[in-house]
């Protein structure tokens, strides 16, 4: 969803592991696209792999947008294998501003990997707030919150 609303834009450069996001931006008027090597993960359709930490690495990008599989109780960031953890952690690094976009599924979700925190995300945009017990968590981070659709 991300992917289709940014290829409303034009010029830009997108560095993604994601073939969906890929194949999303292919329209936008004057898109530059960058893919690395690696393994392709079905059905996600994420490549994986050093070759991609090798990409992210070499690009400071103005904006890094990333999922994760899932958010513990305590904000920490789950995803379901190590590389994904990797992957997420080399683009926050190597941005100059990060955003976490994730649905209110993920807020519970259980995944084993587990690696960085809703609080390192610069911006987080999530659908809608999720249940109370997730105040504690959202509540410092309220100046970051962004809730999808919400123009006020």
């Amino acid at each position: 969803m991300v992917a289709a609303a940014l290829a409303e834009h034009e010029g830009l450069t997108v560095i993604t592991n994601n073939l969906n996001a890929a194949l999303a931006l292919s329209d936008a008027p004057g898109a530059r696209i960058i893919l690395p090597g690696g393994t392709l993960r079905l059905p996600d359709r994420d490549i994986l792999g050093p070759q991609v930490l090798d990409l992210f690495r070499g690009y400071r990008a103005d904006f890094a947008i990333y999922g994760v599989g899932g958010v513990d109780t305590d904000g920490s960031l789950l995803d379901f294998n190590e590389d994904e953890v990797q992957n997420r952690q080399c683009q926050r690094a190597n941005a100059r501003a990060s955003i976490l976009v994730a649905d209110t599924t993920k807020f519970g979700r259980r995944a084993a990997a587990v690696g960085g925190n809703l609080s390192n995300a610069d911006h987080i945009v999530i659908d809608q707030r999720p249940a109370p017990p997730w105040n504690k968590v959202l509540d410092p981070l309220s100046d970051r919150l962004i809730l999808a659709g919400d123009t006020s």
